[in-house]
């Protein structure tokens, strides 16, 4: 499986759309860009950043965590997922991974796969699920590899006719309920290639009423929309892409 390394993002657009307009936000936020290691897990509008060391400079609705063990651990994530003034947590360990395996085993943890679709003209294939713009993805099924997932889902949700992957770009984590359980879910992102000529289906089942292919530019209009994590997910993305 592709590690779960995070690396930050230079993008000052960014830093505006996730960070309060409290500039030790932004600065807490800005100087995680050059750490070595970093884990980020979302919860809804929540961030929790894995970190080897956390920012001298912290907003009002940041908190900071240093590792210790599983137990405290849980108690901090339920304490801060349940607050309703916190918004960023900061968990420190001088071995980020180890972090992440605890809060593997302590939640039900859950693996994805999905597509950053691009078409002939560079547009992004983008589907709208339950009020939010998302991107394609879903859960393997038994005997798959990720690539095949992504893949299967892609055409399952959208209705696209033979996307094929380029390349692996990376992962995103993020908690949230099922039947009152907190579920971690890691998703694997790959960018694919993909013909807009054929026509689009959402997958309604699935509660997905629209799927479009949308122009780069028209996406920092959409961010505000999205969830953090695919904000970022395409941030990083379009950054990087020339």
């Amino acid at each position: 499986m592709p590690d779960a390394h995070v690396k930050g993002l230079a993008l000052s657009s960014f830093i505006a759309l996730i960070c309060s307009k409290d500039s030790a936000t932004t600065a807490a936020i800005s100087s995680l860009y050059f750490m070595e290691q970093m884990y980020k897990v979302f919860f809804d509008q929540k961030q929790i950043f894995i970190v080897e060391d956390s920012p001298s400079s912290l907003s009002s609705d940041a908190r900071k965590y240093i590792f210790q063990n599983k137990e405290m651990l849980a108690i901090i994530l339920d304490r801060f997922i349940n607050s309703g003034v916190d918004n960023q947590l900061f968990i420190e360990s001088g071995s980020p991974s180890d972090v992440l395996i605890s809060l593997k085993e302590l939640f039900e943890y859950r693996v994805a796969a999905g597509g950053l679709v691009r078409d002939e003209k560079g547009r992004v294939l983008l589907i709208f699920r339950k009020g939010k713009w998302d991107l394609p993805k879903g859960h393997m099924d038994p005997g798959e590899t990720a690539e095949q997932t992504a893949v299967r889902e892609t055409i399952e949700e959208t209705g696209v006719e033979n996307p094929s992957i380029t390349k692996y770009i990376g992962d995103t984590w993020h908690f949230y309920y099922l039947k009152n359980r907190l579920v971690l879910k890691q998703s694997l992102w790959y960018e694919m290639t993909a013909d807009s000529s054929s026509a689009l289906n959402p997958q309604v089942e699935e509660d997905i009423s629209e799927t479009k292919w949308a122009d780069p530019l028209d996406l920092p209009h959409l961010y505000k929309n999205t969830y953090l994590s695919i904000a970022e997910l395409l941030t990083s993305y379009f950054s990087e892409t020339k």
